[in-house]
């Protein structure tokens, strides 16, 4: 269970984030990941370490901007939120679904949490998710799915 951050807990975590060798207009570049990780004594492995910044790589050119950063630190360990804010990001055309490509992306970095996740196909995926059976995953369908992924019993 989560407790949410305090106001002067989000500014820690903003001043974290704006120190950081790459800041600037708002935003870092992924090569700053090892830093930030260890000043939030957020340990990972370097697979993950890699992971994380080849999905942000792929998405925006390797920026992470200040208020995705502390949307995702606030929501990361409430799985349905965490999970809104990674999929708002991955839908790179904004068109609300999520195409095959935006779902191996974010697969790929979503896996490095949870490998409940690991070796789902697209199929699944479409399988799974599509609730309206309408041949398409909505954004918010996607998020149900996460969420019953990561939150399955012996899964």
């Amino acid at each position: 269970m989560s407790v949410p951050y305090t106001a002067e807990e989000i500014k820690d975590l903003r001043v974290i984030f704006r120190s950081l060798p790459t800041y600037k207009d708002n935003h870092i570049l992924t090569s700053d990941f090892p830093e930030i990780f260890h000043r939030l004594r957020y340990e990972r492995s370097a697979e993950q370490v890699e992971a994380y910044k080849n999905y942000w790589n792929g998405l925006q050119d390797g920026k992470v901007y200040e208020e995705q950063y502390i949307d995702l630190m606030t929501n990361i360990y409430k799985t349905y939120l965490g999970a809104q804010v990674m999929v708002d990001i991955i839908d790179k055309n904004k068109s609300g679904f999520i195409s095959e490509q935006e779902f191996t992306d974010l697969l790929h970095v979503a896996q490095t949490h949870d490998t409940k996740l690991a070796g789902k196909t697209f199929e699944d995926f479409v399988a799974e998710a599509d609730s309206d059976k309408d041949g398409r995953v909505s954004i918010g369908e996607c998020v149900k799915w996460i969420e019953k992924c990561t939150n399955e019993k012996g899964a």
